[in-house]
């Protein structure tokens, strides 16, 4: 059934009945059993069940062929780049690839994958290749500082705001460190996002305060699962309640994107679109439509979430251009692309899990949009168990970028 496999945990698999176990499989069971055709093909034999040659054979039809189908928003091309390249990066993530305008899913692909055909030797696999890592919520460290940031511009505080980082802040009792640059270091909000100061951050969340946070980030559409099509959500994450973010220390942790919060490549690219569509949100989808029975039409029938402004014009720009720094002079050089620029953020999550050895895991994340000027792609990387965004994950957000740009002017 799945000759040259792609995305597989988006198109899923069967069960031994032939039903839809997983994916995109079982989310249409009803729809796609529907259109399973058989093809059969009777002959006349002779006394010793040979085909006779002088008559032809009769096909019977039985919608093997139709056109009708279900129609992706997934671009094959782009699925290959990404599955072509995240190997050499991730051994267990996620890479995400979305329209910024229209929320459209371009590419899909968790890490480790599974063989559809055969399923059974992966079904003890340590890693869960059954988990569909780019739908699954995890701790999103730094990527979170650019929904403060959106927040900060948005309130009027100037990107000018000046703060001194000794390397360590007492919040409640609870000392917060910054290990991210030379120490000390005076800066303004372009330079903290270029370095990824946490302290600046902490300050920017408790000048803000948690109930203007707290509603805020529900607009950007974090604590609340995306539906990707019918009967197909990816998780919701965890957003901190209004009473948590009340208490000083989990502010602090909530301003560079730690503490309880969780969230997925699905809702961390909306973030990226929103700012790169200029403010208005999107929601990210995987169902274009259907096609009729002889493929000339898409038939839409996927409900599609209509777009609201979250924040201004100005405020979209000034981020994007504070975006594009961090890429040109701050942690994300390693994400540059070789033709043009691109716009994003690293991170490093502390996940709050232990290894073998009894150290903490982090996740390496990079998250942006892609060509700089006129943005059309969100691409977020999440690495597991990587200590670094930069060195783990902006250098495959490269990588991606240059096979893009080759397969659209080349093809």
């Amino acid at each position: 059934r799945y000759a040259d496999p792609l995305a597989v945990h988006v198109i899923g698999h069967l069960d031994g009945d032939g039903n839809g176990a997983y994916g995109i499989e079982r989310a249409y069971n009803d729809y796609l059993s529907r259109l399973s055709g058989k093809l059969k093909i009777r002959y006349k034999v002779d006394a010793l069940y040979r085909a006779l040659d002088s008559v032809q054979p009769e096909i019977l039809s039985g919608g093997y062929n139709t056109a009708e189908g279900l129609v992706l928003t997934l671009d094959r091309q782009m699925q290959k780049i990404v599955e072509e390249e995240a190997p050499a990066w991730i051994e267990q993530g996620a890479v995400l690839i979305t329209d910024v305008h229209t929320g459209a899913v371009r590419a899909c692909l968790s890490l480790p994958d599974f063989d559809p055909n055969d399923l059974s030797k992966d079904l003890n696999n340590p890693q869960s290749p059954f988990i569909n890592r780019a739908f699954s919520e995890h701790a999103v460290g730094s990527t979170f500082k650019l929904a403060v940031t959106a927040l900060a511009l948005e309130n009027g505080i100037s990107t000018e705001r000046s703060h001194t980082c000794e390397g360590w802040v007492n919040i409640g009792g609870q000392v917060f460190t910054c290990k991210n640059h030379a120490l000390p270091k005076t800066m303004n909000m372009v330079e903290a996002l270029e370095c990824s100061c946490n302290t600046y951050f902490i300050g920017l969340a408790q000048e803000l305060t948690a109930n203007r946070l707290a509603g805020f980030v529900k607009l950007l559409g974090f604590g609340e699962a995306n539906i990707l099509a019918q009967n197909m959500t990816s998780a919701a994450g965890v957003l901190p309640s209004l009473t948590d973010l009340l208490n000083p220390a989990e502010l602090a942790n909530f301003g560079f994107g730690q503490g309880k919060l969780t969230a997925t490549p699905v809702q961390i690219a909306a973030l990226i679109s929103t700012i790169a569509n200029d403010g208005i949100s999107v929601s990210p989808y995987l169902v274009e439509g259907t096609t009729t029975a002889d493929g000339s039409e898409i038939l839409s029938h996927t409900p599609r979430a209509a777009g609201q402004r979250v924040f201004s014009m100005k405020t979209a720009k000034t981020l994007q251009q504070m975006m594009i720094s961090v890429v040109e002079n701050g942690s994300g050089t390693r994400a540059k692309p070789e033709n043009g620029s691109a716009g994003g953020k690293t991170a490093s999550a502390q996940t709050g899990k232990k290894d073998e050895q009894g150290e903490e895991l982090v996740d390496a994340w990079f998250s942006g949009f892609y060509p700089a000027d006129q943005p059309r792609y969100a691409i977020v990387i999440v690495n597991e168990g990587k200590s670094s965004g930069s060195r783990y994950a902006a250098p495959l957000f490269k990588a991606i970028c240059d096979r893009l740009y080759l397969s659209e002017k080349y093809g």
